[in-house]
């Protein structure tokens, strides 16, 4: 996308892990606004961190899996800025850390990455012009830093404000005590709070979905405030594999890949799969298991739980599938949900999924707990062959028009103007 302002965006990126493989600033870089790309950890080619991650296999192969996993070869190794000696230390101190205790842990976390980015990192980008990462993971210093130095500062808001979260869960755990071991909700206040002050440090808000977009405005924020721009796929790994197991002849596949808990609505994923016949229809589960054990024996019925499996063998699964069911009850935007898309799949989601799903042409949403309109909307794909492969198709269509060019040129699009009319209204 040619960028005829004067002062065209140079982003300088904070990147927590690996999250979402990258996209955000590969998509910057492809669309040539990638300044750097700030992270606690990254395994450049050749580097002696690649050597380490080889070292610590002998030992821990779980964390050398995770250290080489860093990597992204499409980045030039220049732009990325990390702070492995700090990154080690709370790797370290992590693995002591009671669950009560990890908010706190997180945020000191990335209080301390904030404090290192402000001093050891912006003054190296003089060039950078905007300072972009994800809520929760950016500490509102940083963002106030960046203001400091005159940086445009947009974040992401991942899922659902945490207030609204924190109501979805107890909620859930209402409706259906005893399906989830208990927990003791800590840090919620702390959560809270922290993305209270980020939304008052940034410039602008972007969200995937217009599900976290409607929380953002429910929880006081301006609409103009916020761009709704739905997470991209990368179609240059992607590759139809051959399913699992074949399908037995005429037995249709109702699919669900995630975690196998409340939030993600797995206890009305049970109660649809009790209205149909199993003799025709068969209901699969995929990803690690949350629910109580004793829970999930008494209500599973038809349903084949698989369990967590490999990301590799995740769209294995998939595959399988002949429509994806999610009736999850928050998210940001379910990536599960995409990939089904990418496959053809017709899908039937709640809307609280945040998918990019229209109602009627890539499938159909239907409130969570809206048991028998999710039930006639999986009748009315299971019965017409027709319809649930021109859905599929169109959600194939749509999953492909959201791909990582789709985003450059949409964070490029939203970023000029943000730049142009910050720019405008000082001239004013």
């Amino acid at each position: 996308m040619p960028i005829n302002l004067k002062r065209s965006p140079r982003v300088a990126v904070v990147q927590d892990g690996a999250r979402l493989h990258y996209a955000l600033p590969i998509a910057l870089h492809r669309a040539g606004l990638l300044e750097a790309v700030f992270t606690d950890w990254f395994t450049k080619r050749g580097s002696p961190v690649a050597l380490a991650a080889k070292l610590v296999s002998l030992v821990d192969a779980q964390a050398a899996k995770r250290m080489a996993g860093r990597c992204c070869p499409e980045l030039d190794d220049v732009l990325i800025f990390t702070s492995r000696i700090r990154a080690l230390r709370m790797h370290l101190e992590a693995r002591r850390i009671a669950s009560a205790d990890r908010p706190a842990f997180s945020e000191r976390q990335a209080r301390e990455m904030g404090g290192w980015i402000s001093r050891r990192g912006l003054p190296r980008i003089p060039r950078a012009n905007v300072l972009q990462g994800f809520i929760r993971n950016v500490h509102p210093t940083l963002w106030e830093q960046g203001r400091h130095r005159g940086l445009l500062c947009v974040g992401d808001q991942m899922i659902a404000p945490h207030a609204i979260e924190v109501e979805e869960a107890r909620r859930q755990q209402e409706r259906f005590p005893g399906w989830e071991p208990p927990a003791t909700p800590a840090g919620i206040e702390l959560t809270i709070r922290g993305e209270e002050e980020s939304w008052s440090l940034l410039d602008h808000i972007t969200c995937a979905s217009e599900y976290v977009r409607d929380g953002l405005i429910a929880q006081g924020q301006p609409t103009e405030k916020i761009s709704v721009l739905p997470y991209p796929i990368d179609w240059t790994h992607f590759r139809r594999p051959n399913p699992v197991t074949p399908p037995a002849p005429g037995l249709i596949t109702i699919g669900f890949v995630g975690a196998v808990g409340l939030r993600k609505g797995v206890p009305y994923f049970f109660e649809v799969a009790r209205q149909f016949d199993p003799q025709k229809v068969r209901f699969v589960l995929v990803g690690p298991v949350q629910l109580d054990a004793s829970v999930l024996e008494r209500h599973r019925g038809q349903v084949e739980v698989v369990g967590a499996v490999p990301r590799v063998k995740v769209m294995e699964y998939i595959a399988r599938f002949d429509i994806f069911f999610f009736p999850s009850t928050c998210e940001g935007s379910a990536g599960s949900i995409m990939e089904a898309m990418a496959m053809a799949q017709p899908v039937v989601c709640s809307p609280n999924s945040g998918s990019v799903v229209r109602n009627g042409q890539e499938g159909f949403i239907r409130a969570y707990d809206d048991i028998e309109g999710a039930r006639s909307a999986l009748t009315q794909l299971i019965e017409n062959p027709e319809l649930r492969r021109d859905m599929g198709q169109r959600a194939l269509a749509r999953a492909q028009s959201y791909d990582l060019g789709y985003y450059g040129r949409a964070l490029a699009e939203l970023l000029c103007g943000l730049l142009a009319s910050r720019s405008g209204n000082r001239g004013a």
